[in-house]
């Protein structure tokens, strides 16, 4: 199991890709064999066999299928389904879609009280994920709008599960119920650390839970929030 040190992550925080995905698409054959085809197509004849314990390379994916280079230098195709039984693994969406934007709803709770959220999401790499969030709150005597640009982390990519930390900022809009006769707007900035963890994307999806502390700079105050929601990426 390959672990990021840390340099590796200082160097995927600032963008440096390709320090930690040099051999991200290679694999190793786990279970028995793989078959390989001469074109993409079920009824295309087999061109060669990868042995277990041997590796080979994956330079594109072509709908369903994936082009493999083996490590005697040959070229050829493999059906994912087949990717996936000779390999164990599930994350080739993950790796090599060519998706750059996602797009997210959330439900959870925001210091006691309901909130639902919307994100849009840039992927510098692999690894890193910028983030502007829009969520809204329905608390017993006041609603609250937080919109912040935040910025994640994530430690792995070639598991199905992987977990992640975030930092970010913005600004929390509150308005009291009509119930409250001084009340007023108040508008404040906020700070915020989390984390969580994340499925990588199965068929351009995944399910994503975090965990974030909010720091509100006026009343300087802390508040828990929760959330657990859906995400899809697109190119």
């Amino acid at each position: 199991m390959w672990i990021p040190k840390p340099k590796t992550l200082i160097a995927m925080c600032i963008g440096i890709d390709g320090i930690v995905v040099a051999n991200a698409n290679e694999y190793q054959v786990t279970n028995t064999f793989m078959e390989v085809k001469m074109a993409p197509g079920r009824m295309q004849p087999v061109h060669m066999v990868v042995e277990k314990g041997e590796t080979f390379s994956v330079i594109k994916k072509k709908t369903d299928w994936l082009k493999v280079k083996a490590s005697t230098g040959e070229n050829g195709w493999v059906n994912i389904e087949n990717f996936y039984v000779a390999t164990g693994r599930a994350d080739f969406d993950q790796t090599f879609q060519s998706a750059t934007w996602e797009i997210a709803s959330s439900v959870g709770s925001f210091g006691g009280d309901e909130v639902y959220g919307i994100s849009g999401g840039y992927y510098l790499n692999r690894y890193v994920r910028t983030e502007l969030d829009y969520s809204k709150t329905a608390g017993t005597y006041s609603s609250s709008s937080l919109g912040t640009a935040n910025i994640s982390l994530k430690f792995f990519h070639r598991f199905v599960v992987s977990p992640y930390i975030m930092l970010g900022g913005g600004l929390m809009k509150n308005k009291p119920r009509n119930t409250l006769v001084n009340g007023g707007e108040t508008n404040q900035s906020v700070y915020l650390y989390g984390g969580g963890i994340s499925t990588n994307p199965y068929k351009n999806f995944g399910i994503r839970f975090s965990v974030r502390n909010y720091y509100l700079t006026e009343i300087k105050n802390n508040y828990f929030n929760w959330r657990i929601g859906i995400y899809g990426v697109f190119s």
